[in-house]
């Protein structure tokens, strides 16, 4: 009885003081996710307006104008999601350095 209490007791300091000689591997952070919403990506551009027949200068006008608006937004669509995306690039290609610098750093090692 004595004997195995101090089997288990030997056995506990020896696997106490292993662990100290072993390599703590650090974390990976969590994947990338890109900042651009679905409902983002999923807006349209307002189609040209239609010129019916027998329009006016003043409809004209106001086609060309409406038609200018609706480029204008669409431009700023285009240019946020070109930035959400290049954002997005650069956090994955970061990762990316990180987990090649990890892999390095850690190939040889049991």
């Amino acid at each position: 009885m004595i004997v195995s209490r101090l089997h288990a007791l030997l056995l506990a300091i020896a696997v106490f003081l292993l662990a100290g000689c072993t390599h703590t591997i650090p974390l990976l952070s969590a994947s990338i996710e890109c900042p651009v919403k679905p409902e983002d990506l999923a807006a349209k551009c307002a189609a040209p307006a239609t010129i019916a027949t027998g329009a006016t200068y003043q409809d004209l006008v106001q086609v060309a104008i409406t038609d200018r608006k609706n480029l204008i937004e669409c431009e700023k669509d285009r240019q946020f999601l070109e930035n959400s995306i290049n954002e997005c690039n650069a956090a994955i290609r970061k990762n990316n350095e990180k987990v090649d610098e990890f892999n390095k750093k850690y190939a040889g090692k049991p």
